[in-house]
């Protein structure tokens, strides 16, 4: 199974989708991304273990643990990107790889809240 050119593309950016987005807007709101999106070499690995992680044949997974995951559905005609859960239902879609793209964003890193933390009893060095 060859991998969609759109997919090749975005993977392969000027600047890598690792540094440009840490988060995506989705059906549910804001929500990290904790995972790198996976390179062209292990987007065609993970090809071969799709039957092991029971994902289907028509799903090519770029992004997650095997657990979740974001993947390029193919069908007959259009390529649409999909969420799936670890029970393999689909939590979010997106009707290409351009509105995929568009959901993309960085978002900075709400500072912790240490309020709770004893400084003399943690092991943190605060």
């Amino acid at each position: 199974m060859r991998i969609p050119k759109e997919l090749v593309t975005f993977i392969n950016q000027a600047e890598s989708p690792n540094k440009i987005f840490n988060s995506i807007i989705t059906s549910s709101g804001i929500e990290p991304l904790i995972f790198c999106f996976w390179s062209i070499e292990e987007i065609e690995s993970a090809l071969e273990m799709r039957e092991e992680w029971d994902v289907t044949n028509c799903l090519i997974p770029f992004y997650g643990d095997w657990h979740n995951l974001f993947c390029v559905k193919l069908g007959s005609v259009f390529i649409e990107i999909v969420e799936v859960d670890d029970d393999r239902v689909v939590r979010n879609r997106w009707e290409s790889i351009g509105d995929f793209q568009k959901s993309l964003l960085w978002q900075d890193e709400e500072p912790g809240d240490a309020s709770g933390v004893i400084e003399g009893e943690s092991w943190l060095n605060l």
